[in-house]
């Protein structure tokens, strides 16, 4: 699925288990038995990803939710690390 914009909308893999311990985040793959740590930024990353925003949006959300700045580059980044490592996927 793509945004009204034409940007690709992401959505979390299944078969994730997510362990959210202080500021970083656990992934665990049911399907390829990988675990995976995430960063303080990459786990606000991955809070606000719901299959439904834009990767401006997500970065703007994080921004507010964060004391950090979340550029949309960043999140692009991210998104396209956690889709190398199989954790996401383009609607």
């Amino acid at each position: 699925m793509k945004s009204q914009q034409g940007t690709p909308i992401f959505k979390k893999t299944q078969g994730l288990i997510t362990q959210h311990i202080g500021p970083e985040t656990l992934l665990y793959s049911e399907t390829t038995h990988q675990a995976f740590c995430l960063n303080p930024m990459a786990a606000q990353v991955w809070r606000e990803l719901d299959g439904v925003r834009t990767p401006r949006e997500i970065a703007a959300a994080a921004t507010n939710s964060t004391s950090m700045p979340i550029s949309e580059d960043l999140v692009l980044f991210t998104i396209g690390k956690l889709r190398r490592d199989g954790l996401l996927e383009e609607e």
